[in-house]
């Protein structure tokens, strides 16, 4: 008896700490979107992502979307993204495939409009965030 009566103090030490240790780590998550958001120096090209010949310099603002927790405007679109900042790719238009990728301060942005007689519109834009 005297035994336990010796180590319930060093218990209840031990029990109050950790508890004491837990809410202290304790870490509000912020929004996940706001890595993302700023202005890219891009290029835009209708060939491809790799296409370093036919380009043209664009800039591109990314910004929240206030109406909803998991969406950033890009180019007037509005894009639901994952927390990797990624989206599709997916339809978001009748008749357009986009896909976006904002991760590692890089934006690699792709659409594919589709008009009768199966002529496909591509426009691939790749950037990097500005500092």
């Amino acid at each position: 008896m005297t035994r336990t009566l010796y180590y319930l103090p060093i218990l209840m030490v031990s029990l109050w700490t950790f508890q004491a240790c837990g809410d202290a780590n304790l870490v509000v998550p912020e929004d996940y979107r706001e890595l993302y958001i700023g202005t890219y120096d891009c290029t835009k090209s209708n060939r491809s992502f790799e296409d370093d010949m036919f380009t043209t310099d664009i800039v591109v603002e990314v910004s929240l979307d206030s109406l909803s927790d998991n969406s950033v405007i890009v180019n007037n679109l509005t894009f639901p993204i994952d927390e990797n900042g990624q989206f599709g790719p997916m339809a978001l238009e009748e008749n357009s495939l986009y896909e976006l990728d904002l991760s590692n301060d890089r934006l690699r942005y792709s659409s594919k409009g589709f008009i009768p007689n199966g002529i496909i519109l591509p426009c691939y834009i790749k950037g990097v965030k500005r500092e």
